[in-house]
Parts: structure tokens; C-alpha cells; sequence
């Protein structure tokens, strides 16, 4: 979802709209596995960099980088 002036992520859950928390400036969810878990990318709140995350039941977690 476009807000104004960055992007939210968003999904189904329980059957109702929402909008994914991501601890940053603006964030997209790139895709889905089989389980359900949303893949995607948030923009550090310090607009610095970007940091690969995955929410599983609307929860966030930073994925690590190697």
C-alpha cells in the first residue's frame, strides 16, 4: 500500500486487512511460501540501507545476512 510518501506492507489475517509492522521508513513484501511466511525488504528507520525481512503471522523478523 502507497502511503503518501513510502510503501507499507500489508496482508490477510484472520480474514481481516493489516498492516504489517516494520520497525522502519517503508517496507514491501516480496513474496510467500507455502507456510504462509511473507518474505520482503524494510527500509532502516534511518533511511541508511535496506534489511531483508519475514513475517510469519504478522510478526517481523530480520532475516541474517552472510
Amino acid at each position: 500500500m502507497y502511503k503518501g510518501t513510502s510503501y507499507q506492507a500489508v496482508a490477510w489475517l484472520g480474514g481481516q486487512y493489516s498492516e504489517l509492522e516494520s520497525g522502519g521508513l517503508s517496507s514491501i513484501v516480496r513474496g510467500i511460501d507455502a507456510s504462509g511466511a511473507m518474505y520482503g525488504n524494510v527500509v532502516r528507520p534511518d533511511g541508511s540501507d535496506t534489511m531483508s525481512v519475514v513475517w510469519r503471522n504478522g510478526v517481523r523478523s530480520e532475516l541474517a545476512m552472510f
